[in-house]
């Protein structure tokens, strides 16, 4: 089973994320904030991370910066999903290391569809 790591420390967001995904066939671990994301990461080796931009502590881009630069986790695909909007957050999002980019509020379906091809690509 393929494992998906969320960090956001919106415990709805995270509720909504995981019942999004869980209607497939991932299991699922959450972080609340970007040094736990950090650590799930490394010890979790996850198939892929699905990143806020504003958590406490550790930003996303901070998160996604440092995880591309870690040989055991540079190859995990990163989706950043955020309530940030617009070009300068999304070439952000590029520039820290992010593969995929989706704005919040989104559609649990449009989720489950992009998270799959991640996992396939």
């Amino acid at each position: 089973m393929k494992r998906v790591l969320i960090a956001d420390d919106d415990e709805t967001n995270r509720d909504l994320i995981r019942k999004a995904l869980r209607k497939d066939r991932w299991e699922v671990v959450e972080a609340r904030d970007g040094v736990e994301a950090l650590t799930l990461a490394r010890d979790e080796k996850p198939d892929l991370l699905i990143l806020d931009i504003m958590m406490p502590v550790k930003n996303g881009y901070e998160v996604c910066e440092e995880l591309k630069r870690l040989p055991a986790t540079a190859s995990i695909p990163i989706l950043f999903l955020s309530a940030r909007h617009g070009p300068a957050t999304r070439e952000s999002a590029r520039a820290a290391g992010g593969d995929e980019f989706m704005e919040k509020p989104f559609s649990p379906r449009e989720l489950r569809e992009l998270v799959e091809k991640m996992m396939n690509d």
